[in-house]
C-alpha cells in the first residue's frame, strides 16, 4: 500500500471522462482518508511510551532526591498533637523594597531568580531555627493563569565549613533547576510513591512552604491557595512581588505556635535577610 505522503504527492486535478474514472478517483480519495486516519492514530500512540518514560524518569529522580528525608522539627509552643489539625492563622508580613532589591541583586549575581534567593534564605533560616543541616521546603511560583500549581519539594544541604550565601544560592539554583525539569509528576502521586513513615501529626513530605506570587494584578488567593495545594504545613510563607517590596502572610498552625512566636520568627527572618544582603560572602557555619 502506498504511504499517505506518496498518494498525496501524485494527486493531480483533472477531469474524469466516464463513471469508471469517477469510481476509481473516489476509491483513491477514500484510501487517502483512511491512511490519514491511520497516520494520526500512529502519531498519537507513539506519544504514549514517551509519556510513561518521562513519568518514570521523574519518579526515579524524586525517589533519589528525597530518600531518607528528615522531618523539619521546629521548636513549638505546644505539644504536637497526634493528628494534624487544619486550623491555621496568619500574620501579615512585609519585606522592604530595599531588602527586596538586595535579594534581587544577589539573584542576578548568581544568574538565578528572586524565588531561588528567597528559598535559599528561608531554608537557611529554618535550618538554623530547627538546628538541622538537611532541610526540605515545598515551594511554588504562583500565577493567575495557572490556578492549580503543582508544588515541588526542594531539599537543601546546609553543611560545609566554607559555606556562604553565594555558594548556598548556587546549590539551591542547581536543585531548583533539576526539580523543575522533573515537575511532571503530580504532588499527590509523589507522596504515595515515596511511602513516607506514617505520621498523622505532620505533612508527609514538607513541613514548611514558600509561595511567590508573581503578579501585579489584584489577585491574592492568600491562605486558601497554600492550604488547598498542600494541606496545613507547620509554616507557610506567601509573598507577593510588588514595586513597594514583598508583602504577604506567614501562615502557621495554631495547635503548634502562638502569635508572639510567629512575630519573633519573622523579625529574626528579616534580620537574616539584612545580614545576607550586607554580607553575602561571610561564612554561614
Amino acid at each position: 500500500m502506498l504511504q499517505y505522503e506518496q498518494l498525496t504527492n501524485v494527486m493531480d486535478c483533472h477531469y474524469y471522462e466516464n463513471d469508471q474514472e469517477c469510481v476509481e478517483a473516489s476509491s483513491f480519495f477514500t484510501e487517502c482518508a483512511e491512511l490519514r486516519a491511520l497516520q494520526t492514530q500512529k502519531d498519537e500512540l507513539s506519544q504514549v511510551p514517551n509519556h510513561f518514560t518521562s513519568r518514570e524518569n521523574d519518579l526515579a529522580y524524586w525517589c533519589a532526591q528525597l530518600a531518607d528525608l528528615p522531618c523539619l522539627s521546629l521548636p513549638c509552643d505546644y505539644p504536637r498533637p497526634t493528628i494534624m489539625s487544619a486550623c491555621v492563622a496568619a500574620q501579615p508580613v512585609f519585606l522592604s523594597a530595599e531588602l527586596t532589591h538586595g535579594l534581587r541583586g544577589l539573584a542576578e549575581r548568581g544568574e538565578t531568580t528572586l524565588f531561588v534567593a528567597l528559598l535559599s534564605v528561608f531554608q537557611l533560616f529554618l535550618g538554623r531555627h530547627a538546628n538541622q543541616d538537611d532541610v526540605a521546603v515545598a515551594g511554588l511560583i504562583a500565577n493567575p493563569n495557572h490556578p492549580s500549581p503543582n508544588p515541588l519539594v526542594f531539599r537543601a544541604d546546609l553543611r560545609g565549613p566554607d559555606l556562604n550565601f553565594i555558594k548556598l544560592l548556587d546549590k539551591c539554583h542547581h536543585t531548583t533547576e533539576q526539580a523543575f525539569r522533573h515537575q511532571g509528576l503530580p504532588f499527590e502521586h509523589l507522596a504515595r510513591a515515596l511511602k513516607p513513615k506514617q505520621d498523622l501529626s505532620r505533612h508527609p513530605l514538607a513541613q514548611a512552604m514558600l509561595v511567590l506570587e508573581e503578579t501585579t494584578l489584584d489577585w491574592n488567593p492568600g491562605l486558601s491557595m497554600t492550604h488547598n495545594v498542600m494541606g496545613a504545613c507547620d509554616l507557610s510563607l506567601t509573598l507577593i512581588d510588588s514595586p513597594e517590596g514583598l508583602h504577604g502572610s506567614l501562615e502557621f498552625r495554631v495547635d503548634l505556635f502562638n502569635k508572639q512566636t510567629i512575630s519573633s520568627i519573622w523579625s529574626r527572618f528579616l534580620a537574616l535577610v539584612s545580614h545576607i544582603v550586607d554580607h553575602p560572602e561571610s561564612s554561614l557555619a
